[in-house]
């Protein structure tokens, strides 16, 4: 059995598998973190840890008394709903980071696979992001990465639906989606004019397959937008048919060795009895 076949066999285990490490590596090196001193509340931190209190505590976004904060509201809002459940408790953020990057894996691995049909590919993906250093360092500090990355990948897997199907439910989606990394992070704007100039070239590659024929999601793509195909997956109504009718017809058609010089259709002589007929 082939690498490929033996991933999408075992798909749902081995990404459980991959996102449950990917977790537990964060949470630990979190405890580790705090063991040794080093609390999630440094930096840009103590900005987003007190616009969450307020937040919970029902003082609006202020931070220090101060309302002219530049930070976007999304990240604070979402950890102000952790501070809600469990009362302010910084450590508690910093484990919902790790679960949230849980959920990026796992995202990032549906994305992959969609992409590039290959379970192996979407499996590999996500496991480079579950051992990345980068990402489990992010988690040690309340910082509005771990959330960013949820939602950035969720508009990008939604503005390649969009785009490679059509649908007004999908570009609604996709408006929603893009509109929560604008809330995360400003610069999350930056990211729209650079699919609108890769995205034409890395869609165009979808369309053919890699022996040179067509891909495929565009065979499913094409055959959803035949008119006789969605017809033909309509219930249509059974019409009655004479049976006398359907044997005259089927005689007409029969070639002239088949019925023998003397044989005459009784089809054709009713249609002439009924010229005659509508003669007099």
């Amino acid at each position: 059995m082939s690498l490929e076949a033996r991933a999408r066999a075992q798909w749902p285990t081995l990404l459980a598998i991959v996102v449950a490490g990917g977790v537990l590596l964060r949470i630990a090196a979190i405890l580790v973190a705090e063991h040794l001193g080093h609390g999630p509340v440094r930096g840009d931190a103590i900005t987003y840890d007190g616009l969450a209190q307020s937040l919970s505590a029902g003082e609006g976004y202020v931070h220090h008394g101060r309302t002219d904060n530049a930070r976007a509201p999304a990240y604070p809002f979402v950890l102000s709903l952790v501070y809600r459940a469990v009362g302010h408790r910084p450590l508690a953020g910093a484990i919902a980071q790790a679960l949230w990057d849980g959920l990026a894996i796992a995202i990032l691995a549906v994305l992959t696979r969609w992409l590039t049909m290959s379970a192996a590919s979407a499996l590999l993906a996500s496991a480079m992001l579950a051992l990345w250093p980068g990402a489990m360092l992010m988690d040690l500090t309340l910082y509005t990465e771990p959330f960013y990355t949820v939602v950035l990948l969720l508009g990008t897997f939604a503005l390649m639906r969009m785009e490679t199907e059509p649908a007004p439910r999908r570009a609604i989606a996709a408006g929603v989606l893009w509109g929560l990394p604008g809330l995360t992070r400003q610069n999350a704007l930056f990211f729209l004019p650079m699919y609108a100039v890769a995205g034409p070239f890395v869609f165009r590659s979808m369309e053919r397959a890699p022996n040179g024929g067509p891909h495929p999601r565009a065979r499913r793509r094409a055959a959803r937008a035949d008119p006789l195909v969605r017809a033909g997956r309509r219930r249509q109504r059974p019409v009655d048919v004479d049976p006398g009718l359907q044997r005259a017809q089927s005689l007409d058609r029969e070639p002239s060795a088949v019925r023998g010089p003397g044989h005459r259709s009784r089809g054709v002589g009713r249609d002439h009895r009924s010229a005659r007929a509508a003669s007099r």
